[in-house]
């Protein structure tokens, strides 16, 4: 319904409903297996799965060529994305520390008119580490996170065609303690360090190029302080 029909404008968001699209359906399958052991104090889990997904008329949101910040859903025909997945977590004490890696990989029929090719694969990775002070009921995290360039689409005469973003990297701090019996709870730090809030994008996954521009993905850099009290504790 919302597909459709619902129109979305805001400050930020131009977003039109579209009463021509065909409903979509697809099959999805997936192998996932995990490892778990624990020597001289420290914990270890790895996990690894794979995928494939086969979609017929796939509902997507693209932008309107020649528009500004404006956004449509349109069916691609038939969209199929295969992908693996390592991840891998250790834990000592009161250091936690996890990683992984991912490659996804989409196809869709329009290489066949838009020269794209088959599969756009896209590489995604990221960390992060904890440290929990008890002594001081605190603790500090760290968050890193590398996107690389996704498959998108554009419109370009009521015709979709598809196009690469650009890569990117993100990391997060948060720092918390907790007083007076856990009731209180105190923690700060900074979102998206890098001041990521444009990324590259539209740039045709072809040999000839259509266009170019810039998707808005954050806010940019900030910081935070939270204050939580709970009031009522068993």
């Amino acid at each position: 319904m919302k597909e459709l029909y619902f129109d979305f404008n805001d400050i930020n968001h131009n977003i039109y409903g579209n009463t021509g699209l065909k409903a979509e359906y697809d099959d999805n399958y997936s192998i996932s297996g995990s490892f778990t052991a624990k020597s001289a104090g420290v914990a270890y889990k790895l996990n690894a799965s794979v995928f494939h997904n086969n979609i017929e008329q796939l509902i997507t949101l693209a932008a309107v060529s020649g528009a500004t910040n404006e956004y449509t859903y349109v069916n691609i025909g038939r969209f199929i994305t295969q992908g693996a997945q390592l991840s891998g977590d250790v834990a000592y004490r009161a250091v936690a520390m996890s990683a992984g890696v991912a490659v996804n990989g989409a196809y869709n029929q329009l290489y066949e008119k838009d020269q794209a090719p088959k599969f756009s694969y896209s590489p995604e990775a990221r960390a992060s580490a904890t440290l929990n002070i008890s002594r001081y009921a605190a603790n500090i995290a760290v968050f890193y996170k590398y996107t690389g360039s996704v498959m998108a689409y554009i419109t370009d005469n009521n015709q979709p065609r598809q196009v690469m973003t650009g890569s990117y990297h993100t990391a997060d701090i948060t720092a918390s303690r907790r007083f007076c019996g856990k009731r209180i709870n105190l923690s700060g730090g900074c979102k998206n360090l890098f001041n990521v809030t444009t990324i590259p994008s539209f740039q045709s996954g072809s040999g000839h190029t259509g266009g170019s521009g810039g998707a808005a993905i954050g806010a940019g850099r900030y910081f935070f302080l939270k204050l939580e009290l709970n009031v009522y504790q068993k």
